[in-house]
Order: C-alpha cells, then sequence, then structure tokens
C-alpha cells in the first residue's frame, strides 16, 4: 500500500459551537501538505486545475473533520455566502470555513409507550361483487357521452384542492380516471375513496368546470391540507358511458379457469390492498405522536433552504400558469415567509428517521424499493418500470427509499407498542 501523501493530522482545524447542533469549522491546510499534494499528482500524471485542485482539498478536509470529531452529519456541510475558497498564492496556508451538523442523539420514546391504531375490515361478498362489475364495466366497450353525467359514467378529469393558507401550494392531479357511483358512495380514485366527489359530479356535463367544499382523504391529507374541508375544482375532460361484458366473458379475458377462482382472485387482491393502506394509516399514526413527543430543532440553515426550495417552487407554479415575472416573485415571497412550520416538521420528521435508523441498524434495499413501486403502480393501474420512470424523471425516487425505511420502523415498532384495532369503515 502507498505511502499516504500527507499526515491528515498537520491540517489544524478548530471547532465552534453554533445553535441547534451545528458546528462552525475553520480549516488550515499548511502549504506544505499542498506543495506534496501536488507533486504526488503530478509524479502520477493528474495535474489538476485549481478549481480541480480546491474540491480535493476541501474533501480531505471534510472527511478528516468529520473523523478527527467523529460527527454524525445528517445535512451535510455548507459555505459561508462568498462560496467555496480559492486556491491561495504558492506557499501560503489553504484556509476556509464551513459549517456541519453533528446529529445529536435525542431522546426517542420507547415504542412500548405508544398505541397505535389499526385499522381492520372484513373483505365481503359485496365487496367482491363490487370489483367484479367493475370488471365487467372496464373489460367492456366505451362510447363518448354528452349529457349529465349519471352513476355508472366513466369520467376523466383535472382535480385541484386548494389550501384553505391562500400561499400554499394547491394539490393537483392531472388525467384521473374515475367511474361515477350512485347516492353517497365515495369515489375510488387510484385506489383512494374521496367521500362527497361522486354525488357533486352527477347531472354535471363534459367540459364543465365543477366546484366543490369537501374534505381531503387521509391518504391525501400533509401540512396544510389536514382536517378541515377544502375547495376542491374538477375539470371534466371526457365522460364515457359504458357497455359491460358478463362476467363469464370477463373470467374468460382473463383467462380463469373459473368464475370461482376469479372471485377468489379478487378477493386476495383486495386483501392486499387494504394492508398497504392499513401499514400506510399506521405509519402515519406513529409519526403523528413521534414528532409531538420528541424534543429536536433542525438546523436554521437547514430549514431556510427548504423554504427557498418551497418559494422556488410556488414561484415557477406561478410562471407556468401565465403569471407574470411580478406575480410569481410575490407569491414566492409570500410561500417563503408561510412554509417555515411546514419545512421545519418535515425536517424534523427526517431526522427522527435518521436517529432510529442508526438506533435499530435500519437498512434499505433496492428490492425493497422496487416493491414498494410494484405496489403504489398496482394502485394507480400503472406498469412499475412507468412509474418508476415517473418518479426518476420527478426526482421523487429518494423519497420513495424515505418512505421505505418509515415502513420498516413502523413494522418494528408494531412488534413492541400497543395496537389498537378500529373499523377502517370510521376512517373514510
Amino acid at each position: 500500500m502507498p505511502d499516504p501523501v500527507i499526515d491528515t493530522q498537520d491540517i489544524r482545524i478548530s471547532v465552534e459551537d453554533r445553535p441547534h447542533f451545528d458546528k462552525k469549522c475553520s480549516v488550515e491546510v499548511p502549504a506544505g501538505c499542498i506543495t506534496k499534494i501536488k507533486a504526488r499528482l503530478a509524479e502520477g500524471g493528474m495535474e489538476q486545475s485549481d478549481e480541480q485542485l480546491v474540491q480535493l482539498l476541501i474533501k480531505i478536509c471534510l472527511d478528516e473533520t468529520v473523523a478527527r470529531f467523529d460527527f454524525q452529519s445528517q445535512w451535510g456541510p455548507a459555505f459561508p455566502a462568498a462560496g467555496v475558497p480559492q486556491l491561495p498564492p504558492e506557499g501560503e496556508d489553504f484556509c476556509f470555513d464551513f459549517v456541519v451538523d453533528d446529529a445529536p442523539g435525542f431522546s426517542i420514546p420507547d415504542f412500548s409507550e405508544i398505541t397505535i391504531r389499526k385499522p381492520v375490515r372484513v373483505i365481503a361478498a359485496a365487496d367482491v361483487q363490487r370489483e367484479v362489475e367493475s370488471h365487467c364495466i372496464e373489460s367492456g366497450e366505451h362510447a363518448p357521452h354528452v349529457g349529465p353525467i349519471a352513476p355508472g359514467d366513466r369520467i376523466t378529469f383535472d382535480l385541484q384542492i386548494a389550501s384553505n393558507q391562500d400561499e400554499v401550494e394547491a394539490i393537483t392531479f392531472k388525467d384521473l380516471v374515475a367511474r361515477v357511483v350512485a347516492g353517497t358512495a365515495p369515489l375510488l380514485i387510484n385506489g383512494i375513496f374521496f367521500h362527497g366527489l361522486s354525488s357533486v359530479l352527477v347531472g354535471h356535463q363534459v367540459k364543465e368546470v365543477v366546484q366543490a367544499r369537501l374534505s381531503v382523504p387521509p391518504k391525501v391529507q400533509r401540512g396544510a391540507f389536514d382536517g378541515e374541508l377544502h375547495d376542491f375544482t374538477i375539470n371534466l375532460t371526457q365522460v364515457e358511458r359504458s357497455s359491460p361484458l358478463s362476467e363469464d366473458e370477463v373470467v374468460k379475458q382473463f383467462g380463469t379457469p373459473s368464475a370461482a377462482i376469479f372471485r377468489e382472485q379478487i378477493r386476495i387482491a383486495l386483501n392486499q390492498r387494504f394492508e398497504i393502506d392499513q401499514l400506510s394509516f399506521m405509519t402515519e399514526d406513529l409519526f403523528r405522536q413521534l414528532l409531538e413527543l420528541v424534543e429536536y430543532k433542525p438546523p436554521q440553515r437547514v430549514v431556510l433552504s427548504g423554504q427557498r426550495n418551497f418559494a422556488q417552487s410556488k414561484f415557477q407554479m406561478v410562471v407556468n400558469n401565465g403569471g407574470s415575472q411580478e406575480e410569481a416573485q410575490s407569491a414566492a415571497e409570500d410561500a417563503f415567509t408561510s412554509c417555515e412550520a411546514l419545512v421545519e416538521k418535515s425536517m424534523k420528521r427526517q431526522a427522527i428517521v435518521f436517529r432510529l435508523r442508526a438506533l435499530h441498524n435500519l437498512t434499505t434495499s433496492e428490492d425493497q424499493v422496487q416493491e414498494h413501486i410494484r405496489q403504489m403502480a398496482a394502485v394507480q393501474n400503472k406498469r412499475p418500470e412507468q412509474l418508476r420512470q415517473e418518479l426518476v424523471d420527478a426526482g421523487e425516487l429518494n423519497n420513495i427509499s424515505a418512505k421505505v425505511l418509515e415502513k420498516e420502523i413502523t413494522l418494528l415498532a408494531m412488534q413492541h407498542c400497543t395496537l389498537l384495532e378500529i373499523d377502517a369503515e370510521t376512517l373514510q
């Protein structure tokens, strides 16, 4: 093994405590160390530009700082507003400052002290029958319909859910497809039940924009969308009336040996779908309590970064919707100010996950991520590879890994906590 180019102990590092677990680190790399590094690079035919050499020096210093002081960084380093340092003149030391967090060993409540609500339900014959009828309708022929919407019609629409806080960005869905149902039954969209939405749409026609004030399903709720009623805007882009196939024709189409086996397969699929929803609800119930019980405040620089990203997203949304630069800038400024609590809550949740992962040596694998995507695709009636590409394009793949890790934490918690069974119907 070749001798190290320099002794990293020659690097001078001083550390100053900052609020919320941040550390300000001042680093000095002696000029002699820089000379040795440059000579070794030249010897190996790997001469680098000043910018490349600066990046190499910074990496050496960051690695040495973390190792020397045993920092457990979650949020990574940050440099002053002036940016990364410049390479000093020949014969001078390389000096710079940076900030890095040392993730605290804050207290996490023992899982045995927590009660998690566990939704339960039995997949009844009526549930299977409804799913059979749905397959019969969806497998039939569909023709465009002009006229009042009636139960049984298939609709395609865009949906926007506005927060009660004007500065918070609306939740927007494009090209949703659903089958209108009778009475007060909820509308099923991508595996999520929307109560009150179906009855609102009956009687309207294609190309209409329908306004309603409804509750947001628990699986869609986040941040400023918890609890209360919110304004729904539904843009109906297509209405179709269907001629269903018979159950025997559908059984034959699916290549199933018999109607009885077909119904059993449906029952199993419905049960699997419910188990996915069940674990999702329990995860949210667990983390709702952890957020209340854990004392932790993320570094202000991390919160500010999240606020800036949120504001930039708001700016881009206004521009994409035809707003002026002035309108977009005003909306972004309002969003930056208003989102601090939401960003801080999100960062706190990430910190709790980070802490629990370290405490229990939890890991996630690519297979687990792929399985999670497969489950999501099944609910949304998409191919797993299609959904994965959509997630990659949207930069959401890391969020999926975080969801998988949260699920692992919930499964661990379930082994020790008190489980309180509740009727799933009361949650819809």
